[in-house]
């Protein structure tokens, strides 16, 4: 298995995925992937939970902007 993916299916294994993501672990998990990948596993580590967060927010900015658009129409505010 190539190594990215077996290190991304760790951060994402369905029964830890909400510890492995947790932000105020980033620094024990950042050193144990520095330990195991050296810098460059620590900043994929990293990268990983960036591109998550963004991920998110960007899905959650879209669904509010929907629910507040509907929000104005049933109002007869649009």
């Amino acid at each position: 298995m190539d190594f990215l993916r077996s290190r991304h299916e760790w951060i994402d294994d369905p029964e830890r995925k909400m510890e492995r993501h947790d932000l105020s672990r980033v620094l024990e998990f950042g050193n144990m992937f520095k330990m195991t990948y050296g810098d460059a596993g620590a900043n994929e580590y990293v990268q990983h939970l960036q591109d998550d967060l963004k991920a998110r927010f960007t899905h959650l900015l879209e669904d509010v902007g929907a629910l507040v658009n509907d929000h104005l129409e049933y109002f007869g505010c649009k």
